[in-house]
């Protein structure tokens, strides 16, 4: 057997373990620590993000997850009205609390305008010891409601970490046929 089936066979292998062993991410190095997501086949990332950043876009390329990291001595609410600030978003609703990996985060749907058409936002601020780690989801207004399981599943396969040498990551899950 030549070098090339055996190493596609043991990529194979490889897969088939993760998927049964719960799926646990395949890392590949970003600029944001502490900080993985798996996002699954429906996702893609997105190349030339800025530093500090993990960007991705979901197949339709309709719905836009950013995430980095926000040193502050903020509070979570003054974090998010100053996120909201600088990025032109209005609310007319009321931040709500949430858990991202078990960590306390708060949340707030806000709007905005690009290019005269409304966009959506679901904007996260998860505390850290020094700061906040910021998820920001961005699609038209019209599609919001049905993104909403794609957030959330996107939110629930978040893992925050306590390794200061870890780096934010996204792994592909690998799908039995």
């Amino acid at each position: 057997m030549t070098m090339k089936p055996r190493i596609s066979i043991l990529l194979f292998l490889i897969c088939c373990s993760l998927a049964v062993s719960g799926q646990q991410p395949v890392i590949s190095g970003m600029d944001v620590r502490d900080i993985a997501c798996a996002p699954g086949s429906d996702w893609q990332s997105v190349i030339n993000h800025a530093a500090g950043t993990m960007e991705m876009v979901n197949q339709n390329h309709n719905l836009h997850l950013k995430m980095w990291y926000e040193r502050t001595s903020l509070s979570v609410r003054e974090c998010l009205a100053d996120l909201m600030n600088r990025e032109g978003l209005s609310t007319s609703y009321e931040p709500f609390p949430a858990l991202v990996d078990h960590h306390d985060a708060m949340g707030v749907i806000a709007g905005c305008s690009e290019m005269r058409r409304p966009v959506k936002v679901l904007l996260f601020a998860v505390k850290n010891s020094d700061g906040f780690y910021v998820l920001r989801f961005k699609c038209p207004d019209e599609c919001f409601t049905e993104h909403l399981h794609q957030m959330q599943q996107m939110i629930s396969s978040i893992v925050i970490g306590n390794n200061k040498e870890s780096f934010i990551y996204y792994a592909e899950k690998c799908r039995n046929s």
